[in-house]
């Protein structure tokens, strides 16, 4: 009983800490103009998704903080289109 305890401690312990450690380092970016959207394909099926805007390049990735939507939102960005981004770490 005690053991289940504790390993229920250093796992919720753990989510806690690295829930924090991916909303740290964020920036925020407005009214930025997307200017180009690719699909770098690595492995055949899968790869980065790069957006290239006003206010710099970014690529859009899963995060604990920002959601398991990356394609999603990239499929919703449309060039020409300004939006608010709010990137980090």
């Amino acid at each position: 009983m005690k053991l289940r305890v504790i390993a229920g401690a250093v796992v919720l312990g753990t989510a806690v800490l690295l829930t924090g450690c991916s909303s740290m380092n964020q920036e925020t970016h407005t009214n930025c103009e997307v200017l180009h959207k690719e699909r770098l394909l690595q492995g055949g099926n899968s790869g980065e998704k790069r957006v290239t805007t006003s206010c710099g390049v970014f690529t859009v990735e899963d995060s604990w903080s920002g959601g398991f939507e990356s394609y999603d939102v990239f499929n919703r960005l449309e060039v020409g289109k300004r939006y608010y981004i709010q990137a980090g770490n």
